[in-house]
């Protein structure tokens, strides 16, 4: 990915190594997984932070669904929004329409 702001030439974003651990993949051949930067577990992370979203449709993980409640509960990043919009209900390229 040579190029990229985030990746570098040799694969490491932010100047670290990232491991991805399939969890699925779906109809489309698309990869989901769990990102691990050494021992830290960054998809929890993102999520407790209140940075990302529990995407149901591919993912009923207890845990990360529970932070998710406690990130909200608390008003965390995204959270923070009052009507937060998930980024699946945004057209592509279009932003701020709602599907």
């Amino acid at each position: 990915m040579s190029g990229s702001p985030i990746v570098d030439d040799e694969g490491r974003a932010f100047g670290k190594h990232a491991r991805v651990v399939e969890v699925m993949t779906d109809r489309y051949g698309r990869i989901f997984g769990r990102v691990y930067v050494g021992d830290t577990d960054v998809n929890r992370e993102l999520v407790a932070q209140g940075f990302a979203w529990v995407y149901r449709k591919y993912s009923n993980d207890a845990e990360l669904l529970e932070l998710q409640a406690q990130a909200k509960e608390k008003g965390l990043g995204l959270w923070a929004d009052p009507n937060p919009i998930p980024p699946w209900g945004v057209a592509p390229g279009a932003a701020g329409v709602v599907l």
